[in-house]
């Protein structure tokens, strides 16, 4: 069920698809120029990774030690979701 090559992959690909992390940083490098920018991108992309592999890590301990919540969880997970796209 749980594959950490697949999330690995995931975590790599969220890092570098467009969002948050990547306008901030095309931002930077039009204000402040590329030379400046890369100890911003040195920091905030592996960070980014290590968030995302650090909240797998725990949620895959949380549904080993309580695995009912697993069905809990998809559900106010898919909830979210369909409130997402009302708002839009």
């Amino acid at each position: 069920m749980f594959s950490w090559t697949e999330l690995i992959v995931f975590a790599l690909i969220a890092t570098w698809t467009p969002g948050p992390n990547p306008i901030t940083s095309m931002g930077n490098a039009s204000a402040f120029g590329f030379k400046e920018t890369v100890p911003f991108w040195m920091g905030i992309y592996p960070a980014f990774f290590i968030l995302m592999l650090l909240a797998a890590f725990l949620s895959k301990g949380l549904m080993e030690i309580v695995p009912s919540l697993q069905k809990i969880m998809v559900f106010l997970g898919a909830l979210y979701i369909f409130y997402l796209a009302y708002k839009m």
